[in-house]
């Protein structure tokens, strides 16, 4: 399976589910992870916490960040949380995590995430503002950014814990 961002020059391929994909070209590393252009951002648009928050994306940035788009139905999605959550348990006070939900609202995630352990920060795409942005078709998708905001690896598949410790410690704590 082949899935990449659209409007992001970068793309991973292999055999691995996700739910939607696209298609183009771009970098990637033996792990089948894309990486990133020195240059790209975290985008300029608002996303909504839990309680209906407005929160500016780039709010998010200032330290180390792991950025997880996915949504209840995607059935990767779902496998990957706990994974996902030892991690934030483990980096906690080094790297900063949160989950992107553009499909459901916050009832539902709150349902979804609780009995699977997720305690970090779950936030709402309501308008795609996020997931337009950064040409995101394909979940679930993780994001790691640097501190500045640049983004450094994108992971467009069901992450396992191997390789997200692996990619923390390579992209975001040399």
């Amino acid at each position: 399976m082949s899935a990449v961002l659209a409007t992001f020059p970068l793309v991973a391929t292999g055999a691995l589910a996700s739910c939607g994909s696209s298609t183009g070209s771009g970098t990637v590393d033996s792990g089948g992870v894309a990486t990133a252009d020195s240059s790209r951002r975290l985008p300029d648009v608002l996303l909504a916490s839990l309680d209906g928050e407005a929160i500016p994306m780039r709010s998010l940035i200032g330290t180390p960040l792991v950025v997880n788009f996915w949504y209840t139905t995607c059935p990767p999605c779902g496998r990957e949380l706990p994974v996902l959550a030892a991690a934030a348990a483990k980096y906690a006070g080094r790297v900063s995590f949160v989950g992107i939900d553009p499909r459901d609202d916050a009832s539902a995630v709150t349902a979804f995430v609780a009995p699977r352990g997720v305690a970090y920060r779950q936030l709402l795409d309501r308008t795609d503002a996020s997931t337009d942005a950064l040409g995101l078709a394909g979940f679930p998708t993780t994001m790691l950014v640097g501190a500045d905001g640049t983004i450094r690896a994108v992971i467009r598949h069901a992450v396992t814990a191997d390789e997200l410790d692996s990619r923390i410690r390579k992209t975001l704590l040399p």
